[in-house]
């Protein structure tokens, strides 16, 4: 049984104590009525064989996270009659295996006692090994590739090839995931993407967040000078960009959002079923990006932050020159994904992003038209100077 299927029974189970809880919390368990009664032991029973079903897990149960095993230890304590003295052990020893250390007994150490996932260069090579999360991990980021280039090729027209490793790391300390992008090339364009787990909390609720991490750093780094790659390494992007971890930022998570929500591309079973739930993660993650990325800069989370609302404003100007809003979602994800993808100075990416930032603002309509014939004509020429210029 995978991370993502005991995650989801222990779910199922701590969501059926929540209505026993308010339950036993608004009446006296003495006074309850026969209806009251049996609602309650029905109740009980549902979490009782969720529980049952999430025990015949692996017993490490490697990386639930301790507020899941706060609510079923919680659900365990409560004093219900109908709650049988089995299901409370039962909760009991689920909980316990829930506060288990990270990655301590996965079937998929090596004989050295290291995770055979930590700093795997290839890590979709290991999954046969065992380890309880990696197989959704490798999936997530193969998810986050083909959307990708769905994207890039559909703004440059023509089929492109994203060479990925996933690379593994886990960062002591930690209660969030994070990635990053390494460029790797060689005589075709290469990348490590790299993403940390965080030993003291990966969870469910955190590999929902893994999809949005892919592709960010798909979308906003690998795929960067990706057009016309002649050979020559690509200078990696600086840690704190605008343009990158702003603007492109927006494109990869509003991407994955639509992907999952059009189910337009064939997801993994686990991210189809939990669609909402990878959303949400998205969408939390998307949020923290700036204040971690650059948390004793302000400037830096400013421009980060004003190129973030200039990209939803981007439709409000682009409605004042004419444009559906359908169009202008499709005129900025375009321009944005070719600009991304030709060879341009990072300092130059910058720019462009706090000079959108500012014409965004403009309501005059002669100005709004400018701004949106730009980005047609840029699609047309690829004259990126030119574009920037006129922006």
């Amino acid at each position: 049984m995978t991370l993502v299927q005991v995650c989801l029974r222990v779910r199922k189970a701590a969501a059926a104590s929540i209505p026993i809880a308010r339950l036993a919390e608004s009446k006296r368990l003495s006074r309850l009525s026969p209806t009251d009664k049996q609602q309650l032991s029905g109740l009980a029973a549902q979490a009782h064989t969720h529980l049952q079903s999430a025990l015949n897990a692996p017993a490490d149960l490697d990386g639930l996270c301790a507020g899941e095993a706060g609510a079923l230890g919680a659900f365990a304590n409560l004093f219900v009659p109908a709650l049988s003295a089995g299901a409370k052990a039962e909760a009991h020893r689920c909980e316990a295996a829930l506060r288990a250390p990270k990655c301590a007994n996965c079937v998929g150490r090596s004989a050295t006692g290291n995770p055979t996932c930590n700093d795997g260069l290839k890590d979709d090579e290991t999954v046969a090994a065992g380890p309880t999360c990696l197989a959704e991990l490798v999936e997530a980021m193969k998810f986050a590739k083909t959307v990708s280039e769905a994207l890039i090729e559909d703004a440059l027209s023509q089929e492109i090839a994203l060479e990925l490793r996933l690379h593994t790391k886990f960062n002591a300390g930690v209660y969030t995931v994070a990635g990053a992008c390494v460029h790797t090339d060689a005589a075709t364009a290469s990348d490590n993407i790299e993403f940390f787990l965080p030993e003291l909390g990966f969870d469910y609720v955190e590999l929902s967040k893994a999809p949005y991490m892919f592709a960010h750093e798909i979308i906003c780094h690998a795929a960067q000078a990706l057009h016309n790659f002649s050979g020559a390494p690509r200078p990696q992007g600086p840690v704190y960009c605008p343009w990158s971890e702003g603007w492109m930022d927006c494109v990869a998570a509003q991407a994955l959002s639509d992907a999952l929500l059009q189910r337009a591309l064939t997801a993994p079973a686990w991210m189809d079923e939990e669609a909402s739930g990878c959303i949400d993660g998205t969408d939390a993650a998307h949020m923290a990006r700036s204040p971690r990325q650059a948390p004793n800069n302000p400037l830096y989370v400013s421009q980060q932050n004003e190129a973030r609302i200039a990209f939803t404003m981007f439709e409000r100007v682009a409605a004042i020159a004419g444009l559906t809003a359908l169009a202008a979602d499709d005129l900025r994800r375009r321009f944005s994904i070719l600009y991304n993808t030709l060879p341009r100075p990072h300092s130059e990416r910058a720019a462009l992003a706090i000079n959108l930032t500012a014409r965004v603002n403009e309501t005059d309509l002669t100005r709004a038209e400018d701004l949106v014939k730009a980005c047609e004509t840029f699609l047309k020429d690829r004259d990126a100077v030119s574009f920037v210029n006129k922006i």
